[in-house]
């Protein structure tokens, strides 16, 4: 990556090269990466978009634009904050195409696409050659912890956001200064992450010669329109997970986590192996295997300052805008700074989207004049994202694949019983819910036992009421319904305002005719949930003693 390296050659004009020798990294990373996901498109929905959209009755009916603008937006979208674009695009989807998984990871995916075309262009127009480019693109494509992010429809914010940023990175450049902020609109109403656009923009100008100076006009504009959504966002439209209160860690405990989220964040783009939907933070088992983590951890990041600082003085700082891209995203979703969201993770692999973008750049322009190095960089990447697939086709199969990994973690072993539920094993299920109860009770969870004391809002609690509802439903299919009613009593002792059990139970008592349970469920439910939709309608048919409909409980 030397200054002659990194600017455009005249050997790479049009005259002297064909289009596919300029560019021949794009469509072989574009074919592994179809051979790879389009068998996939119709795996089931799971993790987050069970709850979201599977299960989410609210989005098969019309939702006016205005409730995406009021307090009515969290009754409907299933988020913890406010993200308004990104809700509407799959509720938009459903109500088009219907809950197909297929129909609603289309427009996912070719959107995966379009931003691998995006950033090739961002980096031609940074001085990057065009094969540089053309690898940084087609690492982006085939990046393994991309799949989170594309398998599960209800985290596209993430390729939303992505989008908005390289639109806005593109138009600034341009000086097309309102289509950037039409770019910087949309990506922070599909999350809050748009934020670091702002010192990420700046950099750029100061690093690329773009005379940041008479640009202050445009910043100011910037700022504005982010100061507006943060009033929004903090103000009227503050969401659930924003009024939590963080988890009470020491400055020193959130440093060494956020050393060691950095840490993995590398370890995953480069060697993307034992991918699984959880990275929790825990303290290391012992002090020397919590010294060489900070070891590494502060060693990486002299490392990447030493490079930063060494681009620098090599007049080559595009480099250092594409070492500082990932950093500020990191940082924000890292533990590093007390959020208001409760956070027990180092990281999630749908929040490294967005600083693997600046990565893949990095590895394009180190390894262009390399193509047998890039090509085995592709492959074995195939070979990763093939693996991690196939854990994506069933919900056993990727609860498993956390299980294995965190052997003591009750939210796996509740994950695995939930699933197997799902497939209609109701013995298996109810095996692996009694021992995430027996997990809890014994306090052998590890994230549990870590942050339950530490946690004010006391949402980390030994007992779970979804645990339970989930084995009375799993009495109720193999037809025990004494023990179901138990099971549904204990949960809603936990969680006196939770609908469904009530639901449930009054309806299950009403079908096996015994009125005077099912009586005892909906007064019970109406007076701890008045206005609760499902126990309005079944009242009129527990007073007369006949059922009039039937209902599924999933």
């Amino acid at each position: 990556m030397t200054s002659k390296d990194s600017a455009p050659k005249a050997a790479n004009s049009p005259t002297e090269k064909s289009l596919f020798k300029r560019f021949w990294p794009l469509p072989l990373g574009l074919a592994l990466w179809a051979a790879l996901y389009l068998p996939h498109i119709n795996d089931p929905f799971l993790l987050d978009d069970r709850g979201t959209i599977v299960l989410n009755s609210e989005i098969n009916h019309p939702i006016a634009g205005k409730e995406f603008f009021n307090s009515r937006y969290y009754s409907f979208s299933g988020e913890e904050s406010w993200r308004p674009l990104a809700t509407f695009s799959y509720y938009a989807m459903a109500r088009i195409f219907g809950k197909s998984p297929a129909a609603m990871r289309a427009p996912q995916w070719a959107s995966h696409v379009l931003i691998g075309f995006m950033l090739c262009f961002l980096a031609l127009s940074l001085g990057f050659t065009e094969l540089a480019a053309s690898w940084a693109a087609a690492f982006f494509w085939l990046q393994p912890a991309n799949i989170e992010t594309l398998m599960c429809v209800s985290f596209n914010e993430e390729v939303l956001v992505a989008l908005g940023l390289l639109f806005f990175l593109l138009c600034h450049r341009h000086r097309k200064y309102f289509l950037a902020s039409l770019g910087l609109i949309g990506a922070f109403l599909s999350k809050e992450t748009a934020i670091v656009f702002l010192p990420l923009v700046f950099l750029h100008d100061f690093l690329t010669d773009q005379q940041w100076k008479a640009k202050i006009k445009i910043y100011a504009l910037y700022f504005l329109m982010a100061a507006t959504y943060l009033t929004i966002y903090f103000g009227p439209l503050k969401g659930p997970g924003v009024l939590q209160k963080p988890v009470i860690l020491s400055f020193g405990t959130r440093l060494f986590f956020a050393l060691e989220g950095f840490e993995t964040a590398i370890r995953i783009f480069i060697l993307p192996l034992w991918l699984r939907i959880e990275y929790f933070a825990l303290p290391p088992a012992s002090w020397i295997k919590g010294a060489l983590e900070l070891g590494i951890g502060i060693g990486l990041l002299c490392a990447w300052g030493y490079a930063g600082f060494y681009f620098w003085k090599k007049n080559q700082k595009r480099i250092v805008f594409f070492l500082l891209w990932p950093l500020g995203f990191l940082a924000l979703t890292s533990n590093l700074f007390p959020m208001s969201a409760l956070n027990t993770r180092l990281l999630a692999e749908r929040w490294l989207y967005l600083p693997f973008l600046g990565l893949s750049v990095l590895a394009g322009a180190g390894i262009y004049r390399r193509a047998w190095f890039g090509i085995l960089v592709l492959i074995f990447w195939s070979l990763c994202g093939w693996t991690r697939l196939k854990d994506w086709e069933s919900g056993p199969r990727l609860w498993s694949s956390l299980a294995q990994i965190y052997p003591w973690c009750a939210k796996a072993d509740e994950g695995l019983g939930e699933s197997y539920f799902q497939e209609g094993h109701y013995l298996l299920s109810q095996e692996y819910f009694r021992y995430a109860l027996w997990l809890r009770k014994n306090h052998q969870d590890l994230v549990l036992n870590y942050y339950s004391s530490r946690d004010p809002n006391k949402i980390l609690t030994w007992k779970s009421a979804s645990l339970y509802r989930w084995l009375g439903s799993a009495d109720i299919a193999l037809g025990k319904f004494q023990r179901a009613d138990h099971r549904f009593s204990r949960a809603i002792g936990l969680d006196p305002a939770d609908g469904y059990s009530y639901d449930i139970m009054t309806y299950e008592w009403a079908a096996k005719g015994d009125w005077k349970k099912s009586r005892e469920w909906l007064e019970k439910g109406l007076k701890a949930v008045p206005r609760e939709s499902f126990l309005l309608r079944i009242k009129p048919d527990v007073r007369r003693e006949r059922l009039s409909f039937k209902a599924k409980f999933d």
